[in-house]
C-alpha cells in the first residue's frame, strides 16, 4: 500500500500524534488505524510523530517510512531483561505498563517539539502513551486519547489463578492502570473509543467523563480492498481454503486459531475432505507451529499482501473470543465480498445489518454447519458484503466525522 505523501503548506497548526508503535507499514491493528489517521491529518495540520521500535522488523521498516509528516522520532523499546526486571518490582511507584514504553529521549525530543511547534492538539494511541501528554493537558494543551480498548479491561483477561506473588504483582499493576484511566478521564479533552462496548467500559469506571467519550470505528481502504483488483492464485485448485487473517504475536489471535483448529476444523474436513486451514499473519508462535503440525493446517508467516489469500478462500473465518475492537479481518473480508464466519464476539462493534447474523456461530458444530453451508454454495446475502463496507467503515468518510468531532474539540 503506497504512503501518501501530503502537503503541509495549508496547514492550521500542528498537531502531535504519539503512538505504541511505529505506524508503517499498515500490515496490523495496532498500525494500521495510526497510519490511516495521520495521512488525512496531515491534510489540515502540520503532522509531529512519535513513538517507539518494538522490533527488528520495526527498525527495518523505520528505514524505509516515507517522510509523511512533518517530523518523527522513534526509539528503541526496552530489551526483555529490561521488561523482566520491572515485572518483578512490586515496589515501582508506577505501573510495568508505563515504565515498558518510558525513554528519556522520546520524553525530551516530545518536550522540545511541543515548546518550539504551534501544537494545537497532542493525540495519543494508547494509554501507555498518555504518560507523555498528561502534564501538558494540566497545562492547558488540547489532549486526545484514541484507544483500541480499555487498558484496564484488558489487563483483567491476563489475571493469574496461582501464586501469591503473581496475584499481587497483577492486582498492583491493574490498581496503577485504572488511576491513570482516572487521571486521563480527568484532564483530556476528549477519549475515543473503536466501539461503543469500549466506551460503556470505560464510562462505567469513570463516569466523571462520559460527556468527553466517543465512538470512531475502525475502517478499511476500499479501493485497496477490492474484489475487482488482478491478483496472483495462492491455492491449489482442488483445496478449498478456509482463511484467518491476524497477527500471531496477539495472543487472542492465537487462541482463536488453536480452537478452531482443534474443535471446528475437524468437523469441517469429515464433510469437506478438501477443505484446508491457512493462517495468514506475522509472528507465529512455537506453540502455533507445532500445533499446525499435529493438527494439519498451514501458517504463512508474514505476506507481502494478504489480498491473493482473501480472494482466493472459500470463505475466512474470525473465531475471536476476546479483544472489543472491531476487527480488520472481518473488515477486509467483507470488503472483498468474502463471506467471513465469526464469532458473537467478532460481531460485537459491528453496525447492525439483517444478514449479519447469518455469519455469526457460537459453538464448534455451529461454526462448522456455517462454514459447510458456504462451501456447499449457501452464501446468503453476498451482494450486500461490499456496500455495507462502502457506507459504514471506509476511511475517507470515516474521517469526515472525525475531523468534525476534531474541531469540536479545537
Amino acid at each position: 500500500m503506497e504512503l501518501k505523501v501530503v502537503n503541509n503548506n495549508k496547514s492550521k497548526g500542528s498537531v502531535l500524534f504519539l503512538c505504541n508503535r511505529i505506524p508503517y507499514p499498515p500490515h496490523r491493528g495496532d498500525k494500521i488505524r495510526s497510519y490511516h489517521m495521520l495521512r488525512r491529518l496531515g491534510d489540515h495540520f502540520d503532522v509531529h510523530v512519535a513513538g517507539f521500535l518494538c522490533d527488528k522488523n520495526d527498525e527495518l521498516d523505520y528505514k524505509k517510512m516515507p517522510s509523511f509528516c512533518k517530523s518523527h522520532h522513534f526509539v528503541r523499546q526496552a530489551s526483555k531483561g529490561s521488561i523482566k526486571a520491572t515485572a518483578m518490582n512490586l515496589f515501582a511507584k508506577s505501573s510495568l505498563t508505563s515504565n515498558l514504553f518510558r525513554h528519556d529521549d522520546l520524553e525530551a525530543w516530545i518536550e522540545k517539539t511541543v515548546a518550539e511547534q504551534n501544537v494545537k492538539c497532542i493525540i495519543v494511541n494508547s494509554l501507555p502513551m498518555a504518560q507523555y501528554a498528561i502534564q501538558h493537558a494540566k497545562n492547558g494543551v488540547v489532549c486526545l486519547a484514541d484507544f483500541e480498548r480499555v487498558e484496564s479491561d484488558s489487563w483483567r483477561q491476563f489475571e493469574p489463578t496461582k501464586g501469591p506473588l503473581a496475584k499481587k504483582a497483577f492486582q498492583k499493576e491493574l490498581e496503577e492502570i485504572e488511576q491513570s484511566e482516572r487521571e486521563l478521564a480527568k484532564h483530556f479533552k476528549g477519549i475515543i473509543f473503536t466501539s461503543r462496548l469500549n466506551a460503556r467500559i470505560f464510562t462505567s469506571s469513570c463516569p466523571e467523563a462520559s460527556d468527553k467519550v466517543a465512538t470512531f470505528v475502525n475502517g478499511v481502504e476500499t479501493e485497496y480492498f477490492s474484489p475487482e483488483r488482478e491478483l496472483p492464485k495462492v491455492f491449489h485448485k482442488k483445496e478449498i481454503p478456509i482463511v484467518f487473517c491476524g497477527a500471531m504475536d496477539e495472543y487472542y489471535n492465537e487462541e482463536a486459531v488453536l480452537w478452531f483448529a482443534s474443535e471446528v476444523l475437524p468437523l469441517v474436513k469429515k464433510k469437506s475432505p478438501t477443505a484446508t486451514f491457512h493462517v495468514v499473519g506475522s509472528c507465529p508462535s512455537k506453540k502455533l507451529l507445532k500445533a499446525a503440525e499435529s493438527l494439519k493446517f498451514k501458517v504463512t508467516g508474514e505476506v507481502d499482501d494478504v489480498r491473493p489469500y482473501i480472494k482466493g478462500a472459500a470463505l475466512t473465518v474470525a473465531p475471536v473470543k476476546k479483544g472489543k475492537a472491531v476487527h480488520y479481518k472481518v473488515l477486509e473480508s467483507l470488503a472483498m465480498g468474502k463471506p467471513c464466519v465469526m464469532t458473537p464476539h467478532a460481531m460485537e462493534g459491528l453496525i447492525s445489518a439483517d444478514w449479519l447474523p447469518d455469519l455469526v456461530a457460537g459453538s464448534p458444530s455451529m461454526f462448522a454447519d456455517k462454514c459447510l453451508g458456504i462451501i456447499n454454495g449457501l452464501v446468503p446475502f453476498q451482494e450486500c458484503f461490499r456496500p455495507y463496507i462502502e457506507k459504514n467503515y471506509c476511511w475517507d468518510k470515516l474521517f469526515q466525522r472525525y475531523q468534525h468531532l476534531m474541531k469540536q474539540i479545537l
